[in-house]
């Protein structure tokens, strides 16, 4: 019996993990960028490049 809980309990665990992964699109409203230790700044420049790419002709404004 016990066992039987334990497994319902992982099953549901599973389906909510499943469900916080589904994709939703940000296109066009919002974009996260980072800014870690990923890149080598070998010049301690500290510059950073965006890359932005649209579908359409846009007029981009980063804040």
């Amino acid at each position: 019996m016990q066992r039987l809980i334990i497994f319902l309990f992982l099953l549901c665990v599973c389906f909510q993990q499943l469900y916080a992964q589904q994709v939703n699109s940000n296109r066009g409203t919002e974009f996260f960028v980072g800014y870690g230790h990923n890149q080598l700044f070998s010049t301690n420049s500290q510059d950073m490049v965006l890359y932005l790419s649209a579908e359409q002709a846009a007029t981009v404004r980063v804040t």
